[in-house]
């Protein structure tokens, strides 16, 4: 997708921590090694609005009700 080598020095490392919090839990992500500004801007971008999403939906209830 961003027109480089399929090698590990160009890959994104996403990493997602869960942490009990009271009696809830915390979601930490942390994003590391981005090979190009334009990725670094699109990884920004994509996850913003990504975590508001998430966000929303683990507090609507629909998460726990499957």
């Amino acid at each position: 997708m961003s027109g480089l080598s399929d090698e590990t020095k160009h890959y994104s490392v996403i990493t997602f921590l869960l942490h009990q919090a009271g009696k809830g839990t915390r979601l930490t992500l942390l994003l590391r090694n981005f090979p190009t500004e334009s990725i670094y801007r699109h990884m920004n971008l994509y996850w913003k609005g990504t975590l508001v999403h998430l966000k929303a939906f683990i507090e609507s209830g629909l998460a726990t009700s499957r």
